[in-house]
């Protein structure tokens, strides 16, 4: 077995967010109950991400410190961070919060 060998930790946790991302995006769309219907799509492009992580984890067990797909598929991955800024939009103490968070950064 050639390369770095990813953890069964991995796996579970990568299946694990994608059941729940997917679960969330469908039912939303579903229920068409999005304060902020734009947010579907990056939650859309956020399922997606997921979905190639598995793929790669899945296609390239082996592979991790080789190949280019888990290279790009993990790096756009990343991407999903920004799913919290829809926390701050959607949320009233979101705001809040990053209200203070401003206020503590410019002191």
């Amino acid at each position: 077995v050639d390369g770095i060998q990813d953890l069964g930790a991995i796996f579970a946790l990568t299946w694990t967010l994608f059941i729940f991302f997917f679960a969330d995006f469908f039912l939303r769309l579903l229920a068409g109950l999005h304060p902020y219907p734009v947010w579907s799509f990056f939650n859309g492009f956020a399922v997606l991400s997921l979905m190639l992580e598995v793929i790669a984890y899945h296609a390239l067990w082996n592979d991790r410190s080789d190949s280019m797909f888990r290279f790009w598929a993990t790096f756009v991955g990343k991407l999903r961070v920004f799913r919290l800024l829809q926390f701050v939009q959607v949320t009233s103490i979101g705001k809040a919060f990053l209200e203070d968070v401003l206020l503590i950064m410019r002191s």
